[in-house]
Order: structure tokens, then C-alpha cells, then sequence
């Protein structure tokens, strides 16, 4: 039976509310019949009706729903009609996020402690210094809250977007197209306060010059990192997974290696 995460996960796309609208227990559709909701693509096609779960079962002719998916079905009609969406269903509503309040408090430390170091040795060597340490710190103090602050971070269903920057803003945009490696990243800080970071790779760089984008302070680093390998793979599934040539391939080296066991 699906989860609650999947159920939701299932239903939030427009495209797999049309599957669910068109289908019903007593009547059957044809695969093909269901390419225009991805302009002919057998491959983000294959990935909806793999996120849908146990809501449609598949026949020896196609598709049909099964009870529970009609149930899913009837409180969807249900929910249309008593909040009158006006018919707008956007594919996917991802609101902006930002970094844990905990990340200021782990550079202010960081901040403090270079503080008292520095104060130690001004007193023992340059003890002219202290004024200057001081305005320095409280200074770089407000610089890494506002700093922190400024830091919004999106989601759609092409793109990621960084937005940061005090006195001059920048939109870094990150297309999933470009996307070839996602690193989550914990620091030993980190895990006192629940916080990881997400490293993103494109084609233009590699691991020595070091991330295209990270995401820092993130609570959920987990769930934010499979809902951006669920865009790369909408955007660019894999050609072979519903591939029957590959299938029947692969079903008969598995059946030779149990042979020769």
C-alpha cells in the first residue's frame, strides 16, 4: 500500500491528476493513450505512472484504476469542488526556503572564537591592536547576519535559484538539464544543529574546481536532494528503463547465470 509521502508525492503534479481523471475501475486505456500529457514521451510518461504507485493497476491492454486509486480520485473531485481552485493547477508549487537560524549561530562561533585568538595574541604581542580587533569583529559580526539572512533559495520544475548578497544581489540559476552529481554534505558543526549542505555539479565543472552551487544550512538536506534527482529524472529519464528490448535482454542473462549455477 503507498505511504502517505508517496500519496501526496503522487498527486501534486498535473499530469498525473489528468492519469487519475481519465481512468476509472471499469474501463481500461492504452498506454499510448496517455502520450499527449507528455508531448509523446514514453520516458517522463514511464516516470508518472511509476510515482502513481498502487493507485492504477496495470492489465494485459493497459491501464485502469484500482479501488484505492478511485478513492484518491473522488476525494480529489471532492476537494475541487468545495475550494474552487478556478482551475489554475500549477505542475508542481514549491514555496522558497531558506537556511536554518542555526548557521548564524555556528559562523558567529566560528566569528568569536577567531576573536579570542586574536586577543590573546594582541595582548602578548600588539596590545595597540584590541581597538582594532573589536570594530573588526562586531563589524564582521552584522556582516554574517545580514549575509545569512539574504539567503533564498527556490525550486521549480526546470531550474534551482540561489538568491543572495548585501549590497549586491545575485540570482544564481542552476538548470537540472546541467545537473551531473549532487553531494550531501554533514559537517562535524553541523550535527549539533541538524544542518547539511548540498554540493551541485554541471557540466561545466568537475570535483578540483569544486561545486557549481551549494545549498548550506539546510534542515531537510535529504528530502530536498531526492526532490532535485526527481526533476533530473523527469527532465531526462533513463532511455533504457522501460525499455522491453533491454528486458528481455537482461531476463535471459539472468536466466543462463542461473543455469550455470
Amino acid at each position: 500500500m503507498i505511504s502517505k509521502s508517496q500519496l501526496f508525492k503522487a498527486v501534486q503534479h498535473n499530469v498525473r491528476q489528468e492519469i487519475l481523471s481519465r481512468l476509472d475501475t471499469s474501463n481500461e486505456m492504452t498506454y499510448s493513450q496517455f502520450l499527449d500529457l507528455t508531448e509523446g514521451s514514453t520516458g517522463k510518461l514511464n516516470y508518472h505512472l511509476r510515482i502513481l504507485g498502487d493507485l492504477v493497476e496495470k492489465t494485459e491492454r493497459g491501464y485502469t484504476l484500482s479501488d484505492y486509486g478511485l478513492r484518491v480520485k473522488l476525494w480529489l473531485n471532492t476537494l475541487y469542488e468545495v475550494e474552487n481552485f478556478r482551475g489554475e493547477r500549477p505542475e508542481v508549487v514549491i514555496e522558497p526556503f531558506y537556511p536554518m537560524k542555526e548557521l548564524r549561530t555556528k559562523y558567529l562561533l566560528f566569528l568569536i572564537a577567531a576573536l579570542i585568538f586574536s586577543f590573546i595574541l594582541s595582548l602578548i604581542f600588539f596590545i595597540w591592536a584590541s581597538p582594532i580587533i573589536f570594530i573588526v569583529g562586531v563589524g564582521t559580526g552584522f556582516f554574517i547576519h545580514s549575509y545569512c539572512t539574504s539567503i533564498i533559495y527556490f525550486m521549480d520544475e526546470a531550474e534551482i535559484i540561489v538568491s543572495k548578497g548585501i549590497i549586491t544581489r545575485t540570482n544564481k540559476v542552476v538548470p537540472y538539464r546541467t545537473i551531473t552529481n549532487i553531494e550531501l554534505a554533514v559537517g562535524p558543526f553541523d550535527r549539533i544543529w541538524g544542518m547539511s549542505t548540498i554540493k551541485i555539479y554541471t557540466a561545466g565543472n568537475n570535483f578540483k574546481r569544486g561545486a557549481e552551487e551549494e545549498l548550506i544550512g539546510l534542515a531537510d538536506g535529504e528530502d530536498i536532494r531526492d526532490a532535485i534527482l526527481e526533476r533530473i529524472t523527469l527532465l531526462n529519464p533513463p532511455r533504457f528503463s522501460e525499455n522491453r528490448s533491454f528486458m528481455r535482454i537482461l531476463s535471459a542473462v539472468k536466466d543462463v547465470n542461473q543455469e550455470l549455477r
